[in-house]
């Protein structure tokens, strides 16, 4: 995967998660956004993959310089989900998404 499709994955990971946060604070049901969130969940887990991919790359496609930046969005994007993951719960709607295993090692 390209650094232009990273960069596109992040895009829609930041889209989704203003579009969820801002319908969880108007007041619109969690169940309605569940297919949103779980997108969400989806993209920040093939990022994750990617930059991993890219960081551990033996051609070097990846620069120090890009993987800290790739680094601090992930950890952003993150942030955000599990936000609004919360949000839905505390709203009454549990949701348990497939994330990656917390024994691999974060990018």
């Amino acid at each position: 995967m390209s650094m232009q499709d990273i960069r596109k994955l992040e895009h829609r990971a930041t889209k989704l998660a203003d579009r969820i946060g801002k319908k969880l604070e108007q007041g619109i049901g969690a169940t309605a956004l569940l297919e949103d969130i779980q997108e969400q969940v989806e993209v920040v887990n093939t990022l994750q993959d990617e930059i991993r991919a890219l960081s551990e790359s033996p051609d070097g496609r990846l620069s120090a310089v890009s993987l800290e930046r790739l680094k601090g969005t992930f950890k952003a994007l993150v942030e955000r989900v599990e936000g609004n993951v919360q949000a839905a719960s505390r709203k009454g709607v549990r949701i348990t998404p497939q994330a990656h295993s917390a024994n691999r090692p974060t990018p």
